[in-house]
């Protein structure tokens, strides 16, 4: 049985596209938005007065910014908005389209995989090296009380393999989305580290 000439074999070699691109979008976030929780457990750390609800705020914005690429994920399995819209809590077609409208432009751009600049601000250098990354934080973070995975690829080793239609490129320019999901989120990357947080997890002195 031959395959369509229309549709290509997705393979462990070959960079994800679709569902698995925005899938690793979303492991990343959530992986930056717990090391960035993390961060806030220590009680030993200098608060000035607003300290607190800043670091708060930017959890919520983070988290909101996950909410949104997970529409990205439902969106390129086949979710449709209605069933979107259900599970945000009964909310309508037409809010949600109107609440997640970046989604699409970010499906569109995924139709191709995870570009160069957005892998790049991820620090990895291919998706599947974002996978193993992803694979190897996720075991080093099991609790005794985890219900872990039967494997030791947790996120790589679910990637699919299924037939891929091939057609022509949908690339939508990185700029014109808004936010940019594509990208690694300022939490929990370098700058905010020196910027935000402290070196020690806190917020920095602002008396010096």
């Amino acid at each position: 049985m031959t395959m369509d000439e229309n549709v290509v074999e997705q393979t462990m070699d070959e960079e994800p596209v679709g569902a698995d691109a925005a899938r690793l979008l979303y492991a990343d976030d959530a992986r930056r938005l717990s090391d960035f929780a993390r961060r806030l457990v220590a009680t030993e750390r200098d608060h000035a007065p607003g300290d607190y609800v800043h670091e708060a705020l930017l959890l919520l914005k983070q988290a909101e910014r996950l909410a949104e690429l997970a529409v990205v994920v439902e969106r390129t399995r086949g979710a449709t908005w209605p069933e979107i819209g259900a599970a945000a809590g009964g909310i309508t077609k037409q809010s949600a389209q109107r609440r997640w409208a970046d989604a699409a432009a970010t499906v569109d751009a995924l139709a191709d995989g995870i570009g160069a600049d957005a892998l790049r601000s991820r620090k990895a250098a291919t998706s599947r090296k974002l996978a193993e990354d992803l694979d190897a934080w996720y075991l080093r973070h099991l609790e005794p009380s985890d219900v872990a995975d039967d494997t030791d690829q947790p996120v790589s080793g679910y990637l699919t393999r299924t037939p891929t239609p091939r057609g022509p490129a949908r690339r939508v320019p990185a700029e014109i989305i808004r936010p940019n999901l594509l990208e690694a989120p300022s939490i929990g990357s370098d700058e905010a580290a020196g910027g935000g947080l402290g070196p020690t997890g806190g917020t920095p002195d602002k008396s010096r």
